[in-house]
């Protein structure tokens, strides 16, 4: 990070933890640790940490340890909430509707 133009470093959550050995084990304390350690580094050398958020509940988290941006979700993910809205909505619709035939 002590590179000269490096603006921002980027957390994959997934890619970490594979790395660490821990694949997708995001309660570990060695991923705790290295989350730790990069935002020590990004503050040291003013750099802005970033990091990719499944869930609201998980930005909310990285959000609060410093992390300053948040790519949250992923399209997918979005796209279910999304359906999930919309079909508890429609099944408040009753059962028998007026049609227009």
């Amino acid at each position: 990070m002590s590179t000269p133009g490096i603006d921002a470093v980027f957390v994959g959550p997934m890619d970490l933890t594979t790395n660490l050995g821990i694949a997708g084990q995001y309660d570990h304390p060695k991923f705790k640790e290295a989350l730790k350690k990069v935002l020590e580094a990004c503050g040291r050398y003013d750099v802005a940490p970033g990091i990719h958020a499944f869930n609201l509940e998980m930005a909310r988290k990285v959000v609060a340890d410093g992390f300053r941006f948040v790519a949250l979700m992923t399209d997918l993910g979005v796209m279910k909430l999304g359906f999930k809205k919309i079909m508890r909505e429609f099944g408040r619709v009753k059962e028998k509707a007026p049609t227009g035939y």
